[in-house]
């Protein structure tokens, strides 16, 4: 059972500056997860550095569709406390991003015959920044913005705190391995590919993993429902990329496997976090009604 707090201001108060971000980070994930997912053929004249195997861009790509929904659903929920720990849990995977790419300079079209290329490499390097800094002044300002209201809470159930652990675990340690030492992973991983790519992608995995970790510390199932969609819609696009590109990836190999397994539990993480939110709201919706 749940215990549903008295409730005495129905909102907290979401600054315009945390709307505006949120609008614009929407917008920059969408614009470049449209760019690599269904323009994963022509990096070479259309991305910030080319991304020689197709499928490499395509889950790139379906990393950043993922989270497209997030802005939206965090635009239309009624407490903001519920949605910064989504938003927290982008901040390492923007980190290790502006990382890899601070690392890998070299390679990208700066000075590119296509001017799209060179105008995408200058915005990808300016926006990383940008974006990154921007984010962690928001949270700054916004958890510094007075509280108006006590949200109720409801404890995670104990099969949800195991899958969100085990995503932690999965998702984490490779992201590590990735972003530290690539080369000990690329030679197991079930499809070709680059240091720059393997570090993107274990900047991915650490936004998945940091999520699960702060649901397990948040522990109220009001908080989950915005990063649980996130997983979902990761899981469902990357499958999508790798039956696109099917013949370039094992699935039949230690790589191959483990990435599935990792995928499935993310998703099953997923759907049984959106029931449990929507449980959680059922609960609230009661108790705001007298029933």
């Amino acid at each position: 059972m749940s215990t549903v707090a008295t409730i005495k201001n129905p909102t907290e108060e979401m600054s315009w500056i945390t709307k505006s971000f949120l609008v614009l980070f929407g917008f920059l994930g969408m614009a470049v997860g449209v760019m690599l997912f269904f323009l994963s053929e022509s990096t070479e004249t259309t991305f910030a550095w080319t991304i020689k195997l197709p499928l490499s861009a395509a889950i790139l790509g379906a990393g950043y569709m993922s989270s497209i929904l997030i802005a939206p659903m965090a635009l239309r929920e009624k407490y903001w406390a519920r949605s910064q720990t989504s938003f927290i849990g982008f901040l390492p995977g923007l980190a290790l991003i502006l990382f890899a790419t601070v690392m890998h300079l070299d390679v990208f079209h700066f000075n590119s015959p296509s001017l799209i290329a060179q105008i995408v490499a200058w915005g990808w390097v300016i926006g990383y920044t940008g974006v990154t800094a921007a984010m962690i002044a928001m949270l700054y300002l916004q958890m510094r913005q007075p509280d108006m209201a006590n949200p109720p809470a409801l404890a995670l159930p104990s099969s949800l705190k195991i899958l969100f652990g085990i995503v932690a675990v999965g998702a984490i340690i490779p992201s590590l391995i990735f972003v530290l030492i690539p080369s000990v992973l690329i030679p197991w991983w079930p499809w070709p590919i680059t240091a720059l790519v393997g570090r993107m992608l274990g900047a991915f995995l650490a936004a998945q993993g940091s999520s699960a970790v702060l649901a397990l510390r948040a522990n109220d199932s009001h908080k989950i429902r915005m990063m649980c969609t996130g997983y979902i819609l990761f899981v469902v696009l990357q499958v999508i990329a790798i039956i696109r590109y099917s013949s370039v990836f094992t699935l039949f190999s230690v790589g191959g496997i483990g990435y599935a397994l990792l995928l499935a539990v993310i998703l099953l993480t997923g759907l049984l976090g959106i029931r449990q939110a929507q449980h959680a709201a059922s609960l609230e919706s009661q108790a705001a009604s007298g029933k």
